[in-house]
């Protein structure tokens, strides 16, 4: 039995349904099918390739009689037009959907006005050949904003200014040709803007993002051709950047002084991608750089722009080709630079210029080139080389740098350019038994040198004191009577016995010193000797020069008297320096200094007997000194 209140109740329930539905379908927008909850707009089951007699249009007319929806879904058309002001005073609750479009066109403020932004919009298997600017301005407080496999000719400056409280702007398997400058400026709360999978951008312009607040930028797997400051003027905590290839091309500045935009990001992380163009002044207050798994094929400067306020940068796992001339310049409130299992190609001079740094590490890596004052007037506190591998060193790398703390461990300089070296006044890391390292850093040594240490002091955690600190040199006796004393480097011997006649001896040193001797035989081949490089002679009653082989740089003798009496006694060797001072040279004969190349010869106070004709035959030499000596009886 049903009561009379429950029986009007039920009347005017089903009267109000059917008035709500009836309005709803009484202002339905042409084209579309309504429900009490739904709008769903379509061009009447058209194919993609289209009707034979022509394109199918849908422009999507005003829900200005409409206050309320939960889903609006237009699908399957050849053209979509949104004109502008569309959604105004609409509550779209739940999604917005544009799937499988050939073209959309959304015409500037298409949003404007819209009471109820929804939770999703969703652009999927679509084209648009331009994003308009103010396309979206007035959309908020969406969850997703969806971009899947879609083609986009142009997204224009300003395209998504205007909007607000986003939690992701998500493009999927998107095909852009460009991005104009601006193209995502001016964006308020947004958590995450992301380009993620079959990311392909032909053009991207200068600050895409300027002014905008991103909470996370991510491009991965994508394939993107942009300029230097795409990425500049952007507030952010985090931008990744995942297997990528990001070709970069140079952006032109104004002639007239520039002024950086304001920028501030938190984190940037690029890994395994490459780049071809890496500028770090664009990083001024990013708190952390990372570049992990990376190829770079250039490091370069851009003047305008100082590099400041960054806490760490650090390079990891990565190739760079050139780090070029001022790549960091200018810099200020720097923390810490690490650079691990890396290679870097070529450091040019000036590579780090003007610039303050807490620290830098280089670890685990390999450095082709070093040039000439990479640090060129830097400031660094401390500098730490460890299990490195440098192939070349240039004269004066750390020249006109200012370094309290300098450390070397387990590394290797293979092609040093160590024809001279001064370690003074400086603190090295000891142990007090390690007696050659020790003496080699502590105890200078009588002869004048290209490697020269004085004035230096041990560094260590142990508390002792530095007369327990060993630095004796290791001694020993040679099978021929030489006696020997070595410093790591350094190996000086001396004819202790009348010894007839003695060759030069084993060693392991770079530096060799003999002298005292009467007669001396210098035959390399026959000499064990991988790591000799100088050769410092002196008070040799007689030297027979019968072989210098290519690893020698650098011959000196001193009061001696010296006889090439051997052909071929220099050939194919490479010698920076070759001086003979206060010594006699009673022959040089046909072809004993021949095929070869000297830098510099020098005769300081020498008499010369006896150049006989091809002496120096297909022999260069670039530079030579003659001072105070006399050539006598000499054959033309």
């Amino acid at each position: 039995m049903l009561y009379p209140t429950k029986i009007v109740h039920q009347n005017f329930l089903y009267t109000i349904l059917t008035y709500l539905t009836t309005t709803i379908l009484a202002n339905c927008p042409e084209n579309c099918i309504c429900s009490s909850k739904s709008v769903v707009c379509t061009c009447s089951d058209l194919s993609w390739t289209g009707p034979l007699d022509g394109e199918r249009i849908l422009t999507l007319s005003p829900f200005l009689k409409l206050e309320y929806v939960d889903l609006l879904i237009v699908h399957t058309c050849d053209k979509l037009i949104i004109p502008n002001d569309t959604f105004t005073g609409l509550q779209l609750n739940d999604q917005l959907k544009l799937v499988s479009i050939r073209q959309i066109e959304i015409e500037p403020f298409a949003f404007r006005g819209i009471q109820k932004s929804p939770r999703q919009f969703v652009i999927q298997d679509a084209q648009i050949e331009v994003v308009k600017e103010n396309a979206f301005a007035g959309l908020f407080n969406l969850e997703h904003f969806w971009w899947r496999n879609v083609s986009i000719g142009r997204i224009e400056t300003s395209a998504f200014s205007g909007i607000s409280k986003i939690n992701y702007i998500y493009f999927r398997n998107a095909l852009i040709n460009r991005i104009e400058s601006g193209a995502f400026a001016n964006m308020r709360g947004i958590n995450n803007l992301y380009m993620r999978e079959g990311i392909v951008i032909s053009s991207m312009g200068d600050q895409i993002c300027y002014g905008s607040q991103i909470d996370e930028i991510v491009f991965e797997n994508a394939n993107i051709r942009a300029t230097d400051l795409s990425l500049f003027g952007i507030f952010a905590n985090r931008i990744h950047i995942f297997n990528t290839k990001w070709h970069a091309e140079k952006s032109p500045l104004p002639r007239k002084k520039y002024r950086p935009p304001k920028q501030k990001v938190e984190e940037f992380f690029m890994q395994n991608s490459s780049i071809n163009r890496l500028i770090f002044n664009l990083h001024y207050n990013y708190s952390t750089v990372i570049y992990d798994g990376c190829k770079i094929a250039n490091l370069l400067s851009l003047e305008s722009f100082p590099v400041e306020n960054i806490s760490f940068i650090t390079i990891r796992k990565s190739v760079i080709n050139q780090w070029t001339s001022y790549g960091i310049n200018s810099g200020q409130n720097i923390g810490k630079l690490q650079i691990e299992d890396s290679k870097i190609s070529h450091l040019h001079p000036a590579a780090i210029f003007d610039t303050t740094l807490d620290s830098i590490e280089i670890k685990n890596s390999r450095i082709e080139k070093f040039a000439t004052k990479f640090l060129e007037h830097s400031i660094l506190y401390g500098f730490t080389i460890e299990n490195v591998e440098v192939a070349s060193m240039s004269k004066s790398a750390f020249a006109d740098t200012s370094i309290d703390y300098l450390t070397i461990n387990s590394s290797k300089f293979l092609m040093i350019d160590e024809d001279q070296l001064e370690f003074s006044h400086s603190g090295f890391t000891c142990q007090q038994d390690d007696c050659e390292t020790n003496a080699l850093f502590l105890h200078p040594s009588i002869h004048n040198l290209a490697w020269k240490f004085e004035q230096n002091r041990c560094i260590t955690t142990e508390t002792f004191e530095d007369s327990k600190i060993c630095i004796e040199e290791k001694e020993s006796i040679k099978p021929d009577g030489l006696v020997c004393r070595k410093r790591v480097e350094i190996e000086e011997c001396i004819c202790a016995k009348e010894m007839d006649t003695v060759r030069v001896p084993d060693t392991q040193a770079t530096i060799l010193v003999l002298g005292d001797c009467r007669r001396l035989i210098l035959n390399l081949n026959e000499t064990k000797a991988p790591n000799l490089k100088f050769i410092y002679l002196y008070r040799i009653a007689t030297i027979e020069i019968e072989t210098i082989n290519h690893h020698i740089k650098f011959l000196q003798i001193l009061h001696s008297a010296i006889s090439f009496v051997h052909p071929n006694s220099v050939q194919g060797a490479t010698i920076e320096k070759m001086i003979f001072s206060n010594s006699f040279i009673d022959k040089i004969t046909p072809m004993s200094l021949s095929n070869a190349h000297i830098f510099e010869l020098t005769f300081n106070q020498t008499q010369v007997y006896n150049i006989r004709p091809n002496a120096f035959f297909d022999t260069k030499i670039d530079k030579m000194k003659i001072f105070q000596s006399n050539f006598l009886r000499q054959v033309v």
